[in-house]
Parts: C-alpha cells; sequence; structure tokens
C-alpha cells in the first residue's frame, strides 16, 4: 500500500472482538466507558483507541512512526531560510493534499529548530499523537480529545497563559478553527492544513474567517506569513507576504536572491529573550546545515496578487 489512510473492516465482529481486547492488552492502553481514549505504541506504530460512547462502535487509528528525516535533506539553504522566518517571528502554513507529507515535513522542521536552539519554548497541540519529539522541558503537549470537551480555543489559552511559548505548533489545524488561529498568530506559529492548491486554500480559509470577521480579500495576509506547499514529501513552493502580496521565494528548487531574501527580515531577531542580529543568526544557520551557495539555483521569481476570488501571477 502507499501514502493515505485505508479503512480495515472485519467480516466477522467475534474476530474483531478477540483481537482488539489483545491490542489493548498488548499496547497496554486502559481505556474505559470513563476514559474512552488511549494512545500507544506496538512494533513502530503509534496507536489510537477509541470506544463508545465517544464513537459509535470501537475504532482503531494506527500511525506508522517513519524515521524522520534530516532537515537539511528537503535543502540546506531552504532549511536555513525557514528556521529564519520561524524565528523572526512568522505564522508559517504549510499545506498539501492527505498523505503528501505535511506532518514529516513539520517534525524534521521542529526537531532542527530545538536541536539548534534547545531553550526556546515551543508549545505543541496535536489531535492525536502524531509527531516524535524528545523529552524536554522546553517542549509542552497539548491533546485535543475527540469528544471535545476541551475546545481548541481552549487549548490555546491554556498555552499562552501557562506555558507562554516562543513558538506555538498545531499538529493539524482544521478549517473550523481558523479564526480561533490566526487570533493568536501574532506570535511565532506553524500549523499543517490540508490544501490542494494555494488559490483554494487561500480563498476557503477567507470563508471561514468572514463568518466570524470581515475581512478583505487580500486581509488574510495580514496574518499569514508564509505558505509552505509539499507534495510527495518534498517542498515545490514557499510563499512571503508583504502585507499586500505574496512573493514566491522558493519553487521546484530555485531560491530567491540573498538579497531579495533578506529584505524580508527585520534587523534584529529575538530568540529567548536575547537578541540578535539576523544577519549572523542567517549565516550560522548556513554553516550549521553546510549550505553551499555555489550549488544553489538563484533566481528572480514572481509574485502573487490577491484579487476578488483568484491569485494573479505577476512575472
Amino acid at each position: 500500500m502507499g501514502r493515505g489512510r485505508y479503512h480495515v473492516k472485519f467480516i466477522n465482529p467475534w474476530n474483531f472482538n478477540d483481537w482488539f481486547r489483545n491490542l489493548r492488552i498488548g499496547i497496554k492502553v486502559p481505556v474505559s466507558k470513563k476514559t474512552p481514549f488511549g494512545s500507544g505504541s506496538y512494533k513502530g506504530w503509534r496507536i489510537n483507541i477509541k470506544i463508545p460512547p465517544l464513537t459509535d462502535s470501537p475504532e482503531i487509528h494506527a500511525v506508522h512512526l517513519t524515521i524522520v528525516p534530516e532537515f537539511s535533506s528537503y535543502d540546506p539553504l531552504l532549511a536555513a531560510r525557514l528556521i529564519l522566518l520561524a524565528l523572526r517571528p512568522s505564522t508559517i502554513l504549510i499545506f498539501g493534499r492527505g498523505g503528501s507529507g505535511k506532518t514529516t515535513f513539520l517534525n524534521s522542521f521542529l526537531l532542527a529548530i530545538h536541536k539548534i536552539f534547545p531553550k526556546l519554548r515551543i508549545s505543541v497541540i496535536e489531535l492525536e499523537n502524531e509527531l516524535v519529539l524528545p523529552e524536554s522541558s522546553f517542549i509542552s503537549r497539548s491533546f485535543l480529545p475527540p469528544s471535545r470537551n476541551i475546545s481548541f480555543n481552549d487549548l490555546l489559552v491554556q498555552a499562552f497563559a501557562k506555558e507562554r511559548p516562543d513558538l506555538l505548533v498545531v499538529g493539524e489545524l482544521w478549517s473550523r478553527d481558523i479564526g480561533v488561529w490566526i487570533n493568536v498568530s501574532r506570535v511565532a506559529s506553524i500549523a499543517t492544513i490540508h490544501g490542494v492548491s494555494l488559490e483554494k486554500l487561500y480563498f476557503s480559509m477567507l470563508d471561514y474567517i468572514r463568518r466570524e470577521i470581515p475581512i478583505s480579500p487580500r486581509g488574510l495576509l495580514r496574518y499569514i506569513d508564509v505558505f509552505v506547499h509539499v507534495e510527495a514529501g518534498d517542498i515545490t513552493a514557499i510563499y512571503i507576504s508583504d502585507g499586500q502580496r505574496l512573493h514566491v521565494i522558493y519553487s521546484e528548487g530555485y531560491h530567491i536572491p540573498d538579497k531579495e531574501f533578506l529584505s524580508f527580515l527585520p534587523e534584529k531577531i529575538v530568540i529567548a529573550f536575547t537578541k540578535f542580529d539576523s544577519l549572523k543568526v542567517y549565516e550560522l544557520l548556513k554553516q550549521v546545515f553546510k549550505v553551499k551557495m555555489e550549488n544553489e539555483n538563484f533566481v528572480s521569481l514572481p509574485k502573487i496578487i490577491v484579487r476578488e476570488n483568484f491569485l494573479e501571477i505577476i512575472e
């Protein structure tokens, strides 16, 4: 089987009941009517179990924990620039089809940030326990129960009131939670979301936000700074907002020149309460990821203008 999600049906319910009971015992997940949701691991799989009254019938969600690739394997310069943008700070939205590799990319991204800046406080909110992260006093994790007796907004308030993170991470952003998420997008934030194309995603998000606040077509650009498009496990394009339009800064192996990229950065950035010169941090990141500028492809890339109901590419 390839990437994606699959539904497995047991023909004989007795076979399922025996298997389900043995699985719960094997992964040591004590689910009950009082606690109808649990999570455990078994031979490289993370397994989440739900039972009634949370669901109509027992459910099992299994995610194979593949080896998380080094962040530089996507592209060394891309790795350095994305981490710098996250520290700027930025609101970064990673989008792509189901099974495209968004979560794996996010996982690699977070591991790289934590390895280089281990004292950066990271708060992670997930629906299910999918990200593979190390135990650290600087990484806090919250899980949104399927019953929704704790809301997404509750977890965000908890993260900011109690944890005061330098970086907020949402494992998977749902359309219904977009309005809540952008209300806190003034801090460094990274999230993944399902999206077939930039244009479809942009106007779908705009529709949801307009249910809560009046906003112009370009208004979304004030809340989301960076869009990262993932397809088939690779990065196909990165777009950055200047508040009025989108700039393509990476596309299919081509980067914008350093002079153009640095124009999107402030002179100073704050990392764990300390100010640093942005250019010096950039040079440090290039050293960490062993960037060889002579091996990279540089070209001026298009800008994208937001019209009433479509995105217009300006060469």
